[in-house]
């Protein structure tokens, strides 16, 4: 976790998608600090803000932890939401895609991933990802994984920054999902990318 920058953004990224990995020992991730923010666990007290900067009724936030997903938030000094990000530990859910992914034993999947635009280019999202690492890590999570969308390249320097590997670049078009895995995936890392790929070639319309 020392080194920065584990992902390369090479030109042929702006245009595809990635997944990412991180894979957590016993040591402690360091975390990133950033000038004027503090990352915290979700708690009653940020139901409304959070749910406002979502653009999202607040049952949303509701029904997302009863399925046992978790939120982190990066919170303002006076209190403002600048950023959050979601976990989820049985699967990779991605409705647009129509497709479910089971995960491993000791496995989590981040996701829905927001710094609000006033607050970006100041470290806030990779300080974020550290601090969900080191909790999860301290969980007994051993392994992260994190989809990003086609063209988004400061996610990808910002997981980079914070430790992940690029472990299979994808593409998407009008009814095609492809999945290309690096060889920088583990042989567990490629059977779920292998999963993922055979699930989007079966759809299950009913996600």
């Amino acid at each position: 976790m020392a080194r920065d920058y584990l992902t390369t953004v090479t030109p042929d990224m702006a245009g595809r998608g990635a997944v990412e990995a991180c894979s957590l020992g016993s040591e402690p991730v360091s975390q990133l600090q950033v000038d004027g923010v503090r990352f915290v666990h979700f708690n009653a007290m940020l139901n409304r803000r959070l749910a406002d900067v979502m653009h999202v009724a607040d049952d949303v936030i509701h029904a997302r932890r009863a399925l046992g997903s978790r939120v982190t938030v990066a919170l303002l000094e006076q209190g403002e939401v600048a950023g959050y990000g979601w976990v989820s530990f049985d699967s990779i859910h991605i409705r647009e895609l129509q497709f479910e992914v089971a995960l491993p034993r000791g496995y989590a999947y981040i996701w829905d991933c927001v710094t609000l635009q006033p607050y970006r280019g100041r470290g806030i999202f990779p300080g974020l990802l550290r601090f969900m690492l080191e909790d999860l890590r301290s969980q007994g999570v051993v392994q992260v994984l994190a989809l990003v969308a086609p063209g988004n390249v400061a996610s990808l320097k910002s997981f980079g920054r914070a430790g992940f590997r690029l472990i299979a670049k994808t593409s998407l078009d009008i009814g095609h999902f492809a999945v290309e895995p690096t060889p920088a995936a583990t042989d567990a890392e490629a059977a779920v990318l292998k999963a993922m790929q055979d699930q989007v070639a079966r759809p299950n319309k009913g996600l």
